[in-house]
């Protein structure tokens, strides 16, 4: 039983991994890190930024944000989708649902 976020990667290039639709595992994320205008870190259980911890999901977006709204950027569009999405047993929700027309998943890459 588990709840997940769809990142559809489909068609674009960048990252490490290749394009396709990939899915995470909501329940285990600890935290969305909005680490530039077009980049967002995503941490999840037993990963970090701690020492000997240093593994993370980086999604790549454009455009880019300003961050001069945080209510309207990546950070939240992802939270958005995170509180949409139900208790039902496997729940898997699409984060392009949740993105404004125009922003694009350009990349997604797994850090270790």
């Amino acid at each position: 039983m588990a709840r997940f976020l769809e990142i559809d990667n489909l068609g674009t290039e960048g990252g490490s991994l290749a394009a396709g639709f990939y899915l995470i595992n909501i329940d285990k994320i600890t935290a969305i890190h909005p680490d530039s205008n077009t980049e967002v870190q995503i941490t999840w259980e037993g990963s970090g930024f701690s020492a000997g911890a240093t593994q993370w999901i980086q999604l790549n977006f454009d455009p880019a944000n300003t961050y001069s709204n945080l209510n309207d950027s990546m950070t939240a569009w992802i939270l958005n989708a995170i509180n949409a999405t139900s208790n039902s047993v496997n729940a898997v929700i699409p984060l392009a649902n949740f993105l404004p027309d125009g922003v694009t998943i350009t990349g997604i890459q797994i850090t270790a």
